[in-house]
């Protein structure tokens, strides 16, 4: 009889690990400008708060598969995005979030950083491990992860398994097969829902991101 319910544990494991809830978002005044600030507890340390434009709530919310946000520079929506993935990161077991550009090195001083700054910029650096020359940041209270790749190198994407989150940067420079083969790095099923964060500035009329928007598919939300 051990045997048999030690056999059958992962099928009903969940009833003695629940899923831990995430913090609820709740409306402040930052800088004479109405943000969404968070708080991030059940760390080790004292709980986070962490601001975004009140613009993104609906992104912040959205659990579609794709969300692609597009603007010119200083509309915010790679710090957005960054933010977000830290929050889920922070708040949700069994990440392990993927950074994406065409070429890899251009991670490094782009998205890379924008994380890193943000980490700093809210004093909970002590709570993440950040591997520059791999541009991996590991969160110490779990283990989850954030790694990078380059999609010149197309062999190594289709290497990388357990990838439960991709942010793109400059999605303008990818090829629609590019985009393709990321979505196939979202498979299995997982506990919380696998999203692809497209970040791009307005682009040519005849691209296929455009496209793509146009079709309006019910698991994307654009802004």
């Amino acid at each position: 009889l051990f045997a048999i319910l030690m056999m059958t544990f992962p099928l009903y494991a969940k009833m003695f690990y629940p899923k831990p809830k995430v913090p609820a978002a709740t409306l402040a005044a930052v800088d004479n400008k109405q943000q969404v600030k968070f708080s991030i507890q059940g760390m080790s340390c004292a709980p986070c708060e962490i601001e975004i434009n009140k613009t993104y709530v609906p992104a912040l919310n959205c659990n579609k598969r794709f969300l692609f946000l597009y603007g010119g520079a200083g509309s915010g929506k790679s710090q957005f995005a960054a933010r977000k993935i830290i929050f889920r990161m922070m708040t949700e077991p069994g990440h392990r979030f993927l950074l994406v550009r065409k070429e890899k090195c251009h991670i490094r001083e782009s998205m890379y950083r924008l994380l890193k700054d943000i980490i700093e910029y809210y004093n909970i650096a002590h709570l993440f491990i950040c591997k520059d020359h791999e541009m991996k940041i590991i969160y110490t209270e779990n283990g989850r992860e954030i790694i990078s790749a380059g999609l010149k190198d197309s062999e190594k994407i289709k290497s990388i398994t357990g990838i439960t989150g991709i942010w793109v940067e400059e999605a303008f420079e990818l090829e629609r097969k590019d985009f393709d083969q990321l979505n196939l790095r979202l498979r299995g099923e997982t506990d919380y829902y696998k999203q692809i964060i497209c970040t791009f500035n307005p682009m040519d009329a005849n691209h296929w991101l455009k496209a793509f928007m146009d079709k309006q598919p019910d698991n994307l939300l654009a802004m």
